[in-house]
């Protein structure tokens, strides 16, 4: 035992081990800067959101109820808006941890649904780029065997 402790007494006087933890500490500052700066834009998308979702509430009004439904989800993500403008990356994420703790049939259901999502978005995207691939192949086909025939 006390072999072992004075090894990492010794990890821990050397200027390697000091090094190291200020490197990971500049990197998590880096991060942490640029994910505040990612904060603000994505807070600032939610304000954007929520007045098109107030825009559209205004466009139907010939459907009573819709109305107050788009009104409650405006306000909602504006709300949201307001909370990640007003707390730090840290405190988000403990309160989504403490979510799923406490509810966690929902997380569950949400991380299917964002999944689905995302792969639908995947799957689009490839699709699209098999299309624009083809079309190429075709057109650039084309272009080339015309340049090639005779004229008559």
């Amino acid at each position: 035992m006390a072999k072992s402790s004075s090894r990492a007494r010794q990890r821990k006087g050397n200027g390697n081990g000091g090094r190291r933890h200020s490197i990971v500490d500049d990197v998590l500052a880096m991060a942490g800067s640029l994910a505040g700066s990612r904060k603000d834009f994505a807070a600032a998308k939610l304000e954007t959101l929520a007045e098109s979702v107030r825009e559209f509430a205004t466009a139907v009004p010939e459907v009573p109820n819709l109305e107050a439904y788009v009104r409650a989800a405006a306000d909602s993500v504006e709300g949201l808006a307001d909370y990640v403008n007003e707390n730090d990356f840290e405190t988000m994420f403990e309160d989504a941890r403490d979510f799923a703790r406490n509810h966690p049939v929902i997380t569950l259901a949400g991380a299917i649904a964002a999944g689905l999502v995302v792969a639908q978005m995947m799957q689009n995207r490839s699709v699209s780029q098999m299309v624009r691939s083809a079309g190429t192949a075709v057109y650039g086909s084309r272009s080339g065997s015309a340049g090639n025939r005779p004229n008559a």
